[in-house]
C-alpha cells in the first residue's frame, strides 16, 4: 500500500467517525471530490457520506450508512468498520503518541509526539493526487 492509499484510508476512516460533535466532512467538502479516490470502495463511501451530509445526516458511521443504504452496502460493511476503527485520523494519532510515551517509559528515550492535523492529511492527499495527474500527463506525451 503506497502513501496515497494510506491517506485515502485515513480520510475515509475519519469521515466514518463523524458525528454531530465532530463532522469531519466539513473539512473536506470544498477540496476533495469522489473522483480523487483510486480505490472504488473509498469512492463509493465518499459519495454516500457526501449525500448524507447534503441531506443533513452528519453521523456517518458504518451503522448509519448501513441503516440508510441497507443491502446496497453489505459488501462494504467489514471495510467500513475496519477503516473507522483502524484508519481514523484521531485514533491513529493517539495510538502513535501512546507508543511514543511507552517507549519513553520503557527506555527513557525522549518522545517525539506528532502534531499532525487532519488538515495536513487532506493537503497531502490533494498534493499526491495532483502530482499523480501530472505524472500521467507526462507519460502521455
Amino acid at each position: 500500500m503506497d502513501r496515497r492509499e494510506q491517506i485515502e484510508r485515513i480520510i475515509i476512516g475519519t469521515l466514518l467517525s463523524s458525528d454531530s460533535q465532530f463532522n469531519y466532512y466539513n473539512d473536506v467538502k470544498c477540496s476533495i471530490t469522489s473522483d480523487m479516490f483510486r480505490d472504488n470502495r473509498n469512492r463509493r463511501l465518499f459519495e454516500m457520506i457526501t449525500e448524507m451530509n447534503q441531506q443533513g445526516i452528519v453521523d456517518t458511521n458504518p451503522y448509519n450508512i448501513y441503516m440508510k443504504y441497507g443491502e446496497a452496502v453489505t459488501d462494504l460493511l467489514y471495510y467500513m468498520c475496519e477503516n473507522a476503527m483502524e484508519w481514523c485520523y484521531f485514533h491513529r494519532k493517539v495510538e502513535y503518541n501512546e507508543r511514543q510515551w511507552l517507549i519513553y517509559q520503557s527506555y527513557g528515550i525522549r518522545p517525539k509526539y506528532t502534531n499532525v492535523t487532519f488538515e495536513d492529511y487532506i493537503n497531502r492527499f490533494i498534493t499526491l493526487v495532483f502530482e499523480n495527474e501530472q505524472q500521467q500527463r507526462q507519460k502521455a506525451y
